[in-house]
């Protein structure tokens, strides 16, 4: 978990290997190297660091977003320690996410919260509907 914290990647790499299935691939290889990082399986790892690189960012992108219904890029960018560039591909990466989960209905704690991009200025809306008092006796 410590190594996780920090940032270290190499840890799914660990992850990965003890729990991803055996990858089969379609050619057949003179130098076959299971347990190594060519082949299917290290194209599977290529594909799995990406994917959490991509989702490493959005609790803290979201945490953030929370907290201001206005935002200039820029300060983002600050409090993220990254360029304007880097915080855009987050953004999207973010609303891709989110959208995706709206779709499959499964998590349900990026969809309280949509915003839109309009030049350098992040506009945030809190769609969490509140409940009314009547709700609450189910």
């Amino acid at each position: 978990y410590q190594r996780r914290v920090r940032g270290d990647m190499t840890v799914y790499d660990d992850l990965f290997f003890s729990g991803c299935p055996k990858f089969l691939s379609p050619v057949v290889s003179e130098n076959p190297t299971p347990f190594g990082t060519s082949g299917p399986r290290g194209l599977q790892l290529q594909v799995f660091k990406a994917e959490v690189e991509q989702q490493r960012l959005i609790p803290t992108l979201r945490s953030f977003l929370k907290l201001y219904t206005s935002i200039p890029i820029s300060k983002l960018a600050k409090f993220l320690d990254m360029n304007e560039n880097e915080v855009r591909c987050c953004l999207m990466a973010f609303k891709h996410k989110k959208e995706i989960a709206r779709g499959d209905n499964v998590d349900q704690t990026t969809l309280d919260i949509d915003f839109y991009v309009d030049k350098d200025m992040i506009h945030i809306s809190d769609t969490k509907i509140a409940r009314h008092y009547g709700d609450y006796g189910e």
